[in-house]
């Protein structure tokens, strides 16, 4: 079964995710008219732009909000990455990002702008506990169900105040739900590419 990890020798992993963190504190530390070239932005997107629908969780709202989004990569990381060959783990969160970000431009049209990481870390978040569940590990069911109460309850009531203040900004939550079926999306895709499902620890 895949339990939380306790081994606390540098994991594969950490190279990667570190180089990410990376990239990301260096577009945070970049003049605010570059970061704007970065952010998903609906008009300029449908003009041509593509590159935002990848670019946008490298930027944020500001460095608390950075620090939040970190900090949930490395806890994710640290608990589901040891199952995946780190470039599988990377992929899937590529691709949860930009299904987050191409589901908000054209699911919610009223959003002209957004940036930052939840969305993808919330797809990250349902690939790690599908590949729990591929493992025979019956707490991923519990961790999916976890995920799709917390979205729902999102896109009931919307986001908490306490989440705006905290990032200082408005919350997408619909980039929340769609970065989560975008997680369900990488893993049915990495289940189709790669026969070879998680590594047992």
């Amino acid at each position: 079964m895949s339990t939380i990890p306790t081994d606390l020798r540098w994991p594969r992993w950490a190279a990667p995710v570190g180089a990410l963190l990376g990239l990301m504190i260096l577009c945070q530390a970049l003049p605010v008219t570059w970061q704007d070239g970065l952010r998903y932005d609906r008009e300029l997107l449908q003009a041509g732009q593509g590159w935002r629908l990848l670019t946008a969780g490298f930027v944020h709202l500001g460095w608390l909000h950075l620090a939040l989004n970190a900090t949930g990569l490395v806890l994710m990381s640290w608990i589901f990455a040891r199952d995946w060959p780190p470039w599988r783990w990377l992929l899937a969160l590529v691709v949860a990002g930009m299904i987050s970000t191409l589901g908000v431009h054209l699911g919610s049209p009223r959003v002209f702008w957004l940036i930052g990481l939840s969305g993808a870390l919330h797809g990250l978040f349902a690939f790690g506990a599908i590949g729990w569940i591929r493992l025979g590990d019956r707490a991923g069911w519990l961790l999916l169900a976890g995920l799709a109460l917390k979205t729902g309850y999102e896109q009931w009531s919307g986001s908490l105040a306490i989440s705006e203040a905290i990032v200082g900004g408005p919350v997408i939550v619909a980039a929340h739900l769609w970065g989560a079926l975008g997680g369900v999306a990488a893993a049915a895709l990495d289940r189709v590419a790669f026969r070879r499902g998680p590594a047992p620890p």
